[in-house]
């Protein structure tokens, strides 16, 4: 979709802009070359949707092309590009996306893994969020396969602080481990392990770590 909307550059986006207060502005009809020259952007991230990001083929088939696109509208030499790594689908999950690994998480975050890996490798990206490994570190603990609300989107408190601490640690090279914020909702037990959750995941992004000692703290 991304890469049609670019080839014939569409105005096919809601363009939303959030400020350091907090503040979010949003215009509509907007093109995605539009929003790739607004601002000398630090950073500028790719994702695969999450039912294919396990797919290696349809990365093959069309991030090149979305990639030579947005490389070519960027003028800054400091922009830096980032692969997400997305998750795999809490087991039991109804997205019909999950059929493609035979309704298994351990299949799909493999295949996952496996992709993000070699798509890593090819040498275009800058820096890898894990975000699928760190929740599946976090899955090793006592908390269990609970960290999505409905199978496939993370839960509002600490399923998304997982994933909120791998970005922070990947982004600024700092061991999320000592940082002392905790959002309002997730406990102190929560954020210990999401922090090291992220931070093992950043360490070895391709395989499971497994968070014993959060086990024993229950």
């Amino acid at each position: 979709m991304h890469v049609s909307n670019a080839k014939g550059d569409k105005p096919a986006y809601r363009y939303r802009k959030i400020n350091l207060d907090g503040r979010m502005s949003e215009r509509a009809n907007q093109r995605l070359s539009e929003a790739l020259v607004d601002e000398a952007w630090d950073y500028i991230s790719f994702q695969q949707a999450s039912p294919l990001s396990g797919d290696y083929d349809s990365y093959a088939k069309d991030l090149p092309l979305l990639y030579d696109y947005v490389t070519k509208h960027i003028s800054y030499p400091e922009t830096k590009y980032i692969l997400h790594q997305t998750w795999a689908y809490q087991n039991g999950s109804p997205h019909e996306g999950f059929v493609r690994y035979n309704r298994n998480q351990n299949t799909m975050y493999t295949a996952i893994v496996n992709t993000s890996q070699e798509v890593f490798n090819w040498g275009n990206f800058d820096i890898l969020v894990p975000s699928g490994t760190a929740i599946q570190n976090a899955r090793s603990s006592y908390i269990g396969d609970q960290f999505t609300r409905d199978g496939y989107h993370l839960n509002l408190d600490y399923g998304r602080f997982v994933a909120a601490c791998a970005w922070y640690e990947a982004l600024f090279k700092e061991s999320v481990v000592s940082n002392t914020f905790l959002p309002l909702k997730v406990t102190y037990i929560e954020g210990q392990i999401a922090r090291e959750a992220a931070h093992q995941a950043v360490e070895f992004p391709y395989g499971v770590t497994i968070l014993q000692d959060f086990q024993l703290m229950k």
